[in-house]
């Protein structure tokens, strides 16, 4: 499965990724190398957790990627 991950840096200069086909799937951590590690380990969980037929209603659908 591929996923599309958004990471940002807040005020404090955490790092933080959410993945937007997953809900509430998220990932702190003091590096941006950290959280990509993290951010692995919080969607294999929320795959392990989730409903299956949840993830499916999230993941069916057109995917696009848009550029701003």
């Amino acid at each position: 499965m591929v996923f599309n991950v958004v990471v940002k840096q807040d005020d404090n200069n955490s790092w933080y990724a959410y993945i937007p086909a997953l809900p509430g799937c998220v990932s702190v951590a003091e590096t941006r190398e950290k959280v990509m590690e993290t951010v692995k380990e919080a969607i294999q969980g929320y795959l392990e957790t989730e409903e299956k037929e949840r993830i499916d209603e999230f993941l069916d659908g057109e995917k696009i990627v848009v550029n701003i």
